[in-house]
């Protein structure tokens, strides 16, 4: 399987599922896998991946990355505690100072 956390978050429902039928005493399903795609954010503004067949690469990948990691970020506070730091960033140059 991919190690990717859609797939992790998928095979979780099936996992549970099939504790649920192993106490019941019924047949176990088998997980299938199913990848929508996959991105990479590669620096500021730049990225990479392919969303259902579709390659994409540049500043519009690098923009998907970023909207799709928000959307799947849990919590509004959460969501917005990364939007803040994201637009911080963008006025700020790189802190080497905390490696």
């Amino acid at each position: 399987l991919p190690k990717l956390a859609q797939t992790a978050v998928r095979e979780a429902k099936v996992v549970a599922d099939n504790i649920a039928l192993l106490r019941h005493g019924k047949l176990l399903k088998a997980y299938k896998i199913n990848v929508q795609g996959f991105l990479v954010s590669l620096g500021y503004g730049h990225g990479a991946g392919e969303i259902f067949g579709v390659v994409v690469r540049g500043m519009f990948a690098w923009f998907l990355w970023r909207t799709v990691y928000l959307l799947k970020t849990p919590g509004f506070m959460n969501k917005l505690r990364v939007a803040f730091t994201w637009t911080i960033q963008l006025f700020q140059g790189r802190n080497l100072t905390s490696l």
